[in-house]
């Protein structure tokens, strides 16, 4: 069996023993990839993984899991729209309803000129580097996490190179445009400085990539990590395999705990199922859907990472009104914001042709940039997020709380309206809120 072949096994241990030690227990095993900062490593499966699972030092053992990303987005929204580049310009701004609404018709874009301390971590799937909307912002410790051949050695075009963030899926790029675009389209923060970590080509994400990222994006400096994608976790019961999600989630936990322990706060967006996340029953269904796994023993389904308390979690609000939760959107105890990123309403009602024909994604959907220096319709939790992520962003840099990561949630907090499911985002209200 060639090492493609072989299955990967995530290997999480007690953060007190020593380096040697490790090296005494993982002793036989081809460890192919590895994150001590907490704990976690990566190694192929033979006949010591038994072994392995009895040993005392060892917190937990399981096969290493994938993460796929959502597919959003409708249609291109290229310069051919336009007759003409001042039109152009005018249009893109005028169908940014959602920003428009965050930032009092960009009235918050005046208040407070970004400095070079901050940047924003974008944890996804790369960014379109030569976009005049955003390559301005990137900055240099943007790095790819994708190795080689990419996911499960099936992307030949993966070259495993440090510096390789270009966008293969145009997701990243939209959510890069909801932060810091500073063109002919806006951000919440234009010209924020963000970092771009590469954890999905194509294809699908190892979960190894993601806790790499987040590990990574801390050491660099970034005050704030931004996951537009998440999965759900069978943290207890079983599978039809007999196999459950702990280890996962255990090696969520710790990447979590590393970042807020360090000065990096975890923006995490909510899932798109439209679910309850109280409701247990239905996360049953959700995962059994999500995965193509039947349940044996039920137990507690996550929506993760969104769910630790470290994280803040973000939901999406209706076009029309910015209290009331996206249908779309999983809803529940754990969101801590909600923020505009559209509706399917017209579209259900209406189907795609006459959806399209009446273009009226052009006033539920989000517009953002995408690949080829283009533009172009979204609609997702995965667009509300960027949005809290850059005004905590700003917060942080307006007042000076770099050192003081909780009392910029707090501040965010204070300054947002309290809906009866969460926080209403506003940015023009934050920057002008007066806290003292």
């Amino acid at each position: 069996m060639s090492l493609e072949e072989q299955e990967t096994y995530e290997v999480i241990l007690d953060h007190e023993i020593s380096y040697r030690h490790v090296l005494d227990i993982l002793s036989g095993t081809k460890i192919v990839d590895k994150i001590p900062e907490i704990g976690v490593y990566y190694v192929l499966s033979n006949e010591k993984i038994k072994e392995l699972k009895r040993e005392k030092k060892v917190i937990s053992v399981q096969k290493e899991a994938s993460v796929s990303m959502d597919k959003v987005h409708l249609r291109s929204a290229n310069n051919n729209l336009f007759h003409n580049e001042k039109e152009k310009i005018k249009s893109i701004w005028d169908k940014q309803w959602d920003i428009k609404k965050v930032t009092n018709n960009g009235m918050s874009h005046k208040i407070h000129e970004i400095s070079n301390n901050i940047s924003v971590a974008i944890i996804d799937s790369g960014i379109e580097y030569n976009h005049k909307d955003l390559k301005k912002s990137i900055l240099r410790k943007s790095k790819n996490m994708v190795p080689k051949m990419g996911y499960n050695s099936l992307e030949e075009y993966e070259y495993g190179k440090i510096d390789d963030i270009q966008d293969k899926m145009g997701h990243g790029t939209a959510v890069a445009g909801q932060i810091s675009a500073d063109g002919e389209m806006k951000g919440i923060a234009p010209g924020l400085g963000i970092n771009i970590y590469r954890v999905f080509g194509k294809k699908k994400a190892k979960t190894s990539w993601i806790i790499k990222a987040i590990i990574e994006a801390t050491k660099d400096g970034n005050q704030i990590i931004n996951l537009s994608f998440g999965e759900y976790i069978l943290y207890n019961g079983l599978f039809e395999d007999d196999k459950n999600d702990n280890t996962k989630y255990d090696a969520y936990y710790k990447a979590i705990e590393f970042a807020h322990n360090n000065g990096s706060i975890v923006v995490s967006t909510m899932g798109n199922e439209g679910a309850d996340v109280r409701d247990k029953k239905l996360m049953h269904e959700v995962i059994e859907y999500k995965t193509l796994k039947s349940i044996k023993h039920y137990g507690e389904v996550y929506d993760c990472p969104n769910n630790f308390n470290k994280t803040i979690s973000v939901a999406s609000s209706l076009p029309e009104s910015e209290s009331v939760i996206s249908e779309f959107s999983n809803y529940g105890s754990s969101v801590d914001f909600i923020a505009p990123a559209g509706t399917l309403d017209s579209y259900y009602k209406l189907g795609y042709q006459e959806f399209i024909s009446k273009k009226k994604y052009e006033n539920e959907w989000v517009l953002s940039t995408h690949l080829e220096n283009s533009y172009n319709y979204f609609f997702g939790n995965s667009f509300a997020t960027p949005k809290v992520s850059a005004t905590l962003a700003l917060l942080i840099d307006k007042y000076d709380l770099y050192h003081n990561i909780d009392l910029a949630v707090s501040y965010l907090k204070r300054s947002s309206i309290k809906s009866d499911d969460a926080y209403i985002l506003n940015s023009y209200c934050s920057l002008t809120y007066s806290y003292t």
